[in-house]
């Protein structure tokens, strides 16, 4: 009856998502939500990941207790907050990571259809190929055109900014 799907709230990441795709700068406010939101999530968690006190008949132990995984992942998501919510202020960071996996996609294509490259010289031109024709499409440049200058020897990144 009219109910919206929860993550097509405003504030939600799927609503930054989408204003980000109408280029359209994400609200000071809706910022502060998800960042609270976020510290929120972290503070509820270290509550689970806190490592019990030991047994009072345990053998004290020397050195730096150990923590459990989601403890230093946690710790690790407290200390790099900014760089994790950068996209949420700079446009240049995207959203997700689905550039970076479609960038990938292709090499593991080529390894999964031939087995390898026959030499480590032959992968590392792969790579370079594959990584020169990701970034012309990331800067919207013809990527045909590009190549052409390439072979000319006429191709300068800087000369197209």
């Amino acid at each position: 009856m009219g109910s919206r799907h929860p993550s097509a709230a405003p504030g939600s990441l799927a609503a930054n998502k989408k204003t980000r795709r109408a280029e359209r700068p994400v609200e000071a406010k809706v910022i502060a939500d998800l960042e609270t939101r976020y510290d929120q999530i972290l503070f509820r968690g270290a509550e689970e990941w806190k490592t019990p006190p030991p047994a009072p008949d345990a053998p004290l132990k020397r050195g730096r207790k150990a923590k459990s995984k989601a403890a230093n992942l946690g710790e690790r998501f407290i200390l790099h907050k900014t760089a994790i919510l950068r996209f949420l202020r700079d446009d240049r960071v995207p959203f997700d990571n689905s550039q970076a996996e479609r960038d990938i996609r292709m090499m593991k294509i080529k390894q999964n259809i031939s087995g390898s490259f026959r030499t480590e010289e032959g992968a590392k031109q792969f790579a370079r190929i594959r990584g020169f024709i990701s970034t012309l499409r990331k800067q919207k440049l013809d990527v045909l055109a590009s190549i052409i200058s390439v072979i000319r020897g006429q191709f300068s990144f800087g000369s197209l900014t």
